[in-house]
């Protein structure tokens, strides 16, 4: 990582400014290194504003490091931030707490910035109603501006809306939890389920209450690898348990391992017909060539099992686009299940005969999967109601899991989630019977409920994927088609009835890591 000086010619002549750029450019060096504290070269209080400024505005843009700018304050000798690029995301940020990025890390694990960080945010989020209030003028100017001059301008405080409500619901949680998986004969790995906002500092592992030698990887889901050659004989992989420390406090933690084995994977991919845009051209009858290009990757890999298509799979169901469909699927040498969208019926049968029934189920291991098909005000059939009412009853004592999948977010009501969009645009405000007769079904079920829909990512200034959770019952939209979050989604499942979660991004020109996708 090279560190440089704005206006280098100037700075360079004068050998006052020199000196604090070259002091900049060592401290900078040695943080990366490990051989300062930040305390030593920061400003900590106005870092912790920054970073905590930036986390409640969304605008993790300026949380790369190469956005960073730093200002060696004279009288201090302390670095001071410089806000630089700071765009808010179409998506949702991580809180910084939970970054890699080696000009990040050290703050979070420095335990007078931290507490001075969660406290910035609070203090934000109680002063931001208030914010929004004082600044209204100066934001109806702005979007005229940019309307006057017909340029797109997005109204972000619904982004925040929702990034706020999950700050305030988990920044005080400490749910983590450990899972142990037996990756090899030589190697174990145990993986952090941390829902909450903030990010935890995993300090130990023991086994049977003594230390074992672990490595840590410095991720977003932090891991320990464990090499079973060590001087203690690991016989019983239930005696593992992990010390850690929370940001809101400085005590150590312990918390038992939870021993698990992956049992199968499957992939889902929504709106895999790709953009709209695609009319009228060549390409209307093709599969999003991004999704294409990552076929051969699904294919390669022996963890999943089958895939399910949530919708749109096609632009205009005809005999040429479902032939399509069905040469490109085969190419992952996988079998595939569709849960039809709008775009995949029209009404003729037409997809029946290439694809069979429209709700189906099935169970793999103690997993029972739920295909429907919500009608285009997304309001569920009487029959599939009551397809769904019997279904549960023949499976719900033997199943851990239950996956409903269908195309629409039918979830969506006006009322639920209003933060967010669909590519089908607003929610059918009280036409979706999904709260008021789905839920009621599965009332007693003492397993997890997971709703995944595809109808999401369509358009670049929407996100491709959304989690959110209400108890046993999460719900998840992941698609593809706007060419930014472009992704399909992997679904790992263990044999304790443990659930993960893993976007793939397949956008072309623009590929990000997307990461775990985790309920909050």
């Amino acid at each position: 990582m090279d560190f440089d000086v704005f206006s280098i010619n100037k700075t360079l002549e004068n050998p006052a400014l020199r000196g604090y750029a070259k002091y900049g450019i060592t401290a900078l060096n040695k943080l990366v290194a490990g051989e300062v504290n930040p305390e030593e070269i920061f400003d900590l209080d106005l870092y912790a504003k920054f970073f905590a400024a930036l986390d409640v505005f969304n605008s993790c843009h300026g949380n790369i490091w190469h956005n960073f700018r730093y200002y060696v304050n004279p009288v201090t000798g302390k670095m001071e931030p410089i806000t630089f690029d700071n765009l808010p995301k179409a998506g949702l940020c991580d809180s910084s707490s939970k970054s890699t990025d080696p000009l990040i890390t050290p703050f979070f694990e420095n335990q007078t910035f931290t507490h001075a960080y969660v406290q910035y945010v609070k203090q934000f989020l109680d002063e931001y109603d208030d914010f929004l209030e004082k600044e209204s003028e100066n934001l109806r100017e702005i979007a005229l501006i940019f309307e006057r001059d017909n340029i797109y301008f997005e109204d972000f405080t619904t982004h925040l809306d929702e990034l706020h409500y999950r700050i305030r619901s988990t920044i005080d949680e400490n749910e983590t939890s450990f899972r142990m998986e037996n990756v090899s004969d030589d190697l174990l790995v145990i993986k952090v389920d941390n829902p909450g906002y903030l990010s935890i500092q995993m300090d130990q592992v023991l086994y049977d209450g003594n230390p074992v030698e672990a490595r840590f990887t410095n991720n977003m889901d932090r891991i320990a690898i464990i090499q079973r050659q060590q001087s203690v004989a690991f016989d019983d992989l239930n005696k593992f348990s992990v010390i850690y420390k929370t940001l809101l406090d400085d005590k150590k933690h312990i918390k038992p391992v939870t021993h698990s084995q992956f049992e199968f994977a499957f992939y889902t991919a929504g709106h895999v017909y790709g953009s709209h845009d695609k009319a009228d051209t060549p390409l209307q009858d093709e599969i999003h060539p991004p999704f294409a290009a990552a076929l051969p990757g699904i294919a390669d890999n022996t963890r999943l099992s089958f895939g399910v298509l949530t919708g749109d799979t096609v632009y205009i169901p005809s005999e040429t686009s479902f032939e399509n469909l069905k040469d490109a699927m085969a190419t992952t040498e996988k079998p595939y299940y569709i849960a039809p969208g709008n775009h995949d019926l029209d009404g003729s049968g037409i997809f029946s005969d290439h694809f069979g029934p429209k709700y189906q189920s099935f169970t793999q291991g103690a997993n029972l999967f739920i295909i429907l098909t919500p009608k285009n005000d997304w309001e569920l059939s009487t029959e599939q109601l009551a397809f769904l009412e019997n279904t549960l009853a023949e499976n719900r004592e033997q199943v851990s899991n239950v996956f409903v999948l269908t195309h629409y977010l039918f979830w969506l009501d006006g009322e639920h989630f209003p933060w967010i969009q669909s590519n089908g645009g607003p929610y059918p405000e009280n036409r979706s019977n999904f709260w008021d007769d789905v839920v009621p079904e599965f009332g007693d079920f003492e397993g997890d409920v997971y709703f995944i829909a595809g109808d999401v990512g369509a358009f670049a200034r929407q996100p491709g994927a959304v989690y959110e959770r209400k108890g046993n019952m999460h719900f998840i939209a992941s698609g593809m088609g706007g060419e930014t979050e472009d992704n399909y989604l992997i679904v790992e499942v263990f044999d304790d009835g443990g659930v993960e979660f893993e976007l793939v991004p397949i956008a072309l020109d623009n590929p990000q890591p997307l990461g775990n996708l985790r309920g909050r």
